[in-house]
């Protein structure tokens, strides 16, 4: 059945996208990857740059350290070869869209010899931070080496003692170098990623940093990246001023859209006469997962979620308040462990179920939620809670229903005192922030008539063949122009987002 429909979409992409043969040595990159959805966005994102750059198309492996090695042995590279040539169903669709060459990252001498000249001054890291801070070349990776590591390895926090640490080191020095000698030593025109975060990021900053423009994208959205927005963060820095500029009819009706959206989500009507008030300051915080990218933002208060818990399981024994712990729905039993442990400094802390909803939580009297920049941060704002965030690049940072300490001392004197810290949160900009991120923000530019899953997993439609079959079932001649002008209208206004032009 998946193979059948493979052939279909290779069939399909064959008479729509001819192979670049450019007269010059430019080269558009697309990182490589399993996901059916950015097999069907690809096609047309790449072939528009190459076109406008009159380029060739070349296909990256990006997931190197994370999920492949950096070096492969004998078996390895004869099944990469009977991959590409003969047998691999990727290679034939990335292939079926234009793409005329794959490579991966290859270490030669002089880069291992230049990978040991830098670990040999990195090896007097003597914290967290100094990873964290971690420039070559005046380019930041080291958040992407710091939330690999905790990826790869399934660890909560690094141990500074952890031989694997070191070894992980500097093959990711041997990855900069790599890609950095690469984006020398070639003429690369744009580069198209899936992934800005973990190592995916370092051909990205790499190329930012030569100002190459770089292009990520999903079947909803597209987005231009610069030096200033490589942070997913600082996409909404400027979420105030873009809203300022609809009319007031529009405002009007881009929040009652809002309203309805999101009080659906949160069952608001029922939800907000559960609240009580207790005797106790009750405070609850939303845990994260320790794997999931904690820098996605860019740098926290706390180098990771495990300082960051362990910081507040020793505060809160300094406090009368009432304390309650929410795990993270991905949390897993060796989580609650860590978890566990770390509360043992406060034995009077209570730990909710992660499937608690928001009925459950408010019934509790709970108006203090601790996070460091999830969702919550908009959520419980909207019921009237008081959020305060553990990063000051959270999405919310531009507005003010927020609390968004700039340091730990800031932070702490706020716990300590949170009575005179509590706010009232302005619904209204709740509202905006919301329209803006969930809806203005999200491009329907496939023009997909189903609703598709927007989970992660490869159990959603987006991951899977069945994916094609959707887009085959759905896909027309005008479908096909309408798309490529909007492509290529985005690629020359370099605006930050494909915004929703559908309102």
């Amino acid at each position: 059945m998946n193979r059948s429909i493979i052939n279909k979409f290779v069939k399909h992409n064959k008479v729509l996208f001819s192979k670049k043969n450019a007269e010059n040595e430019n080269k558009i990159l697309i990182e490589f990857n399993g996901w059916s959805h950015a097999h069907i966005w690809g096609s047309y994102l790449v072939n528009c740059l190459a076109q406008q750059y009159n380029s060739s198309i070349s296909a990256f492996e990006g997931y190197t350290l994370i999920s492949s090695p950096l070096k492969l042995n004998f078996f390895q590279k004869v099944k990469l070869v009977l991959a590409k040539n003969f047998f691999g169903k990727y290679y034939k669709i990335y292939k079926s869209f234009g793409v005329d060459n794959f490579f991966r990252p290859k270490i030669t001498k002089s880069i291992e010899e230049l990978s040991l000249r830098k670990f040999a001054k990195l090896k007097k890291i003597k914290t967290k931070n100094q990873i964290l801070n971690i420039k070559i070349n005046n380019i930041k990776i080291g958040d992407l080496i710091y939330d690999t590591f905790l990826k790869k390895y399934n660890v909560s926090t690094i141990n500074l003692e952890d031989k694997r640490f070191n070894i992980f080191l500097l093959d990711c020095l041997k990855l900069f170098f790599f890609w950095d000698r690469y984006f020398k030593d070639n003429k690369i025109k744009a580069v198209i990623v899936v992934h800005s975060t973990y190592l995916y990021g370092v051909p990205m900053r790499v190329a930012l940093s030569k100002n190459i423009p770089i292009y990520r994208a999903t079947y909803n959205q597209i987005t231009y990246i610069s030096k200033k927005n490589y942070h997913m963060g600082k996409d909404f820095i400027d979420l105030p001023k873009i809203f300022q500029l609809f009319p007031k009819y529009k405002k009007k009706f881009f929040l009652n859209i809002a309203k309805k959206k999101l009080e659906n989500i949160l069952d608001y009507k029922k939800t907000i006469k559960l609240k009580k008030i207790s005797k106790k300051k009750p405070i609850m915080i939303a845990m994260h997962n320790f794997y999931d990218s904690p820098h996605v933002f860019g740098n926290m208060l706390f180098p990771d979620f495990y300082e960051w818990l362990n910081y507040l399981a020793k505060l809160s024994s300094k406090t009368n308040y009432e304390w309650y712990f929410k795990p993270h729905p991905d949390n897993n039993n060796e989580d609650i462990k860590i978890v566990s442990n770390i509360l043992k400094k406060n034995k009077n802390m209570k730990i909710l179920s992660p499937i608690d909803d928001y009925k459950k939580i408010l019934k509790k009297g709970i108006k203090i939620i601790l996070t460091c920049y999830g969702t919550v941060g908009y959520e419980y704002a909207y019921f009237g809670c008081t959020v305060i965030n553990a990063c000051q690049n959270n999405p919310n940072s531009s507005y003010r229903f927020n609390l968004n300490p700039k340091t730990i001392s800031e932070y702490e004197k706020i716990l300590l005192n949170i009575s005179k810290y509590e706010i009232n949160p302005d619904k209204k900009k709740i509202l905006e922030l919301f329209f803006l991120r969930k809806i203005y923000f999200i491009s329907n530019w496939l023009s997909i008539d189903k609703k598709l899953s927007k989970k992660f997993g490869w159990k959603t439609d987006i991951y899977k063949p069945s994916m094609y079959k959707i887009w085959l079932q759905q896909w027309h001649i005008k479908k096909h122009r309408n798309i490529i002008k909007k492509v290529n209208d985005f690629i020359v206004s370099k605006k930050f987002r494909l915004f929703n032009s559908e309102l």
